[in-house]
């Protein structure tokens, strides 16, 4: 309902009531095939409240990205139906992937709505957002390490990865470079929640990156052997790797 404008719509206490028996399957029980159990009806209260619409959109604590490029972000102009879950969405994932590729990884968004009466609406409303942006400061990549890779060795990875030590931090690149690494093939999937770990170190600006990784055992051998009456017995030896000596 946020995204349809309808900013204060609120829920109530469900209230669930007893309807005695219900037989569930077949409208006639049969064993087996139908069952006999207590009914239940739930019934939520939901309190739409008035559409709200964008009113002022002001935005304060942004040096690195123009208003202008933050409002097309946004992509909501004053006047249109203030979907919240967009507004939501467009500082918390998009603004922040951006400000993540500039190496800001501290950013920080917070909103503050305020609502008003629409002189020209009575069944509407009027919702004006002071945006409030923290950016912090620029990270640059120290150390890159990967850890579990027993057999591949550490140049494989690092080929594939897009970012190199001494470059600014660069959010988005990092994630691509996880991509490019689960396409080899060498490891099981590596979640780039789950098996990335950061280490900042805020006052110099610097952050480290640990990669954990799980290899995938890749290397075939199969025998083969038989007897033929023209040439006798014959025996072969197949050995197949997509990671031959653990050089990609």
């Amino acid at each position: 309902m946020r995204s349809k404008g309808y900013l204060q719509a609120r829920t109530g206490d469900p209230k669930v009531e007893g309807l005695g028996e219900k037989t569930t399957g077949f409208p006639i029980h049969l064993p087996i095939i139908s069952s006999t159990d207590q009914g239940l009806k739930v019934t939520i209260p939901v309190t739409e409240g008035r559409l709200y619409r964008l009113g002022d959109l002001k935005i304060e604590g942004n040096s690195i990205f123009s208003e202008q490029v933050i409002r097309s972000v946004i992509g909501i102009e004053k006047g249109d139906v203030a979907d919240g879950e967009k507004i939501g969405k467009s500082l918390y994932e998009n603004l922040k992937k951006a400000y993540g590729a500039q190496g800001f990884i501290q950013y920080e968004a917070d909103i503050q709505p305020t609502f008003k009466d629409n002189p020209q609406n009575p069944n509407e409303g009027i919702a004006d957002f002071q945006i409030s942006i923290t950016e912090g400061k620029q990270f640059t990549l120290r150390r890159l390490e990967f850890q579990g890779n027993t057999f591949t060795r550490d140049y494989v990875m690092r080929r594939e990865v897009i970012i190199n030590e001494g470059d600014i931090y660069n959010q988005q690149a990092l994630e691509y470079s996880i991509l490019r690494l689960n396409q080899l093939g060498f490891f099981d999937p590596i979640d780039k929640e789950k098996d990335v770990d950061f280490k900042q170190q805020d006052e110099e600006g610097l952050v480290d990156v640990n990669v954990k990784l799980t290899e995938r055992g890749r290397q075939q051998i199969s025998f083969n052997g038989g007897i033929s009456g023209i040439g006798g017995s014959f025996f072969g030896l197949d050995y197949s790797t997509n990671n031959l000596l653990g050089r990609g």
